[in-house]
């Protein structure tokens, strides 16, 4: 019996961003663990891509959209803004112009 060779869904890749100096992008993710108790650990970071600095780290069971935004509203205060921001869901990247 012949098998049939499984068809391949290609996507085209991002573009690689040819960051130049730092504030040009920034990226932002979640982090997801668990304690010896059972419960969920959710850390959000965000990192600028130039310079690698970990701009800010948010720790919680539970990260709301608001504390989000409030995360980011004070690292703006604090004298940084970014030109976008990447936020990587699963295996494709979205991109945000600020």
């Amino acid at each position: 019996m012949r098998r049939l060779k499984r068809k391949r869904l290609w996507r085209p890749s991002a573009p690689i961003a040819q960051l130049e100096r730092a504030n040009q992008e920034w990226s932002m993710d979640f982090v997801m663990d668990g304690l010896a108790t059972g419960r969920a650990l959710r850390v959000l970071t965000v990192v600028d891509s130039y310079t690698r600095e970990c701009l800010a780290t948010e720790v919680d069971s539970c990260l709301s959209s608001r504390r989000v935004t409030r995360a980011l509203e004070w690292i703006i205060q604090q004298g940084r803004t970014p030109q976008a921001v990447r936020c990587d869901n699963g295996l494709n990247a979205s991109l945000f112009f600020v």
